[in-house]
């Protein structure tokens, strides 16, 4: 499993869902069908915890699976299988204040495997770690590698460290149980 951790600003987090829903299919827990642009999910990414499933066909040829939760809290609500399918990318979006602006934390990650429509596990293909790449070198434009905690880093976007202990101070009461 290969994960990258940042801290972006709205720009650049509206830069990387341009490229992704330009290239790729992306999925959401909740929903039972691929979404189809940004703006169906803006809201929830900007105000809430998001999981975002993205394939690209140059590493998955399978769509999406969707399952029904049984839990009685929520019943009908659909989820993406995580582990289904030829791989995915998974992206984590959490909105932080930060003086009047939101800021995101991005988690970009992969897992180490998935399971095909045979049963079998398969391990990330080179072209999905490829694109994983791709995606992380376009979030972390202009960022520094920045020591949250000890032995906690996560590359911080350059504009964002002009005020860095209020930024710090944000992003570690991000990691608060609740």
């Amino acid at each position: 499993m290969a994960e990258t951790q940042l801290i972006v600003t709205e720009e650049r987090l509206n830069e990387l869902m341009a490229v992704i829903f330009a290239e790729c299919q992306v999925a959401v827990d909740g929903k039972s069908k691929v979404v189809e642009s940004f703006d169906e999910i803006r809201h929830g990414v900007t105000n809430r915890l998001m999981q975002l499933f993205v394939k690209n066909a140059n590493f998955s040829k399978e769509d999406f699976t969707f399952l029904v939760t049984s839990n009685n809290a929520n019943p009908g609500s659909y989820f993406v299988d995580q582990f289904a399918g030829g791989g995915h990318i998974k992206i984590l979006t959490l909105p932080l204040s930060f003086k009047e602006i939101i800021i995101f934390k991005l988690s970009i990650l992969y897992q180490s495997f998935y399971i095909d429509r045979s049963g079998n596990h398969v391990e990330p293909s080179n072209e999905l770690k490829n694109f994983y790449s791709f995606l992380v070198n376009i979030s972390a434009k202009k960022t520094k590698r920045t020591k949250i905690f000890e032995n906690r880093f996560i590359k911080v976007q350059d504009v964002l460290l002009e005020e860095e202990r209020e930024l710090i101070a944000a992003v570690n009461d991000s990691f608060k149980r609740r």
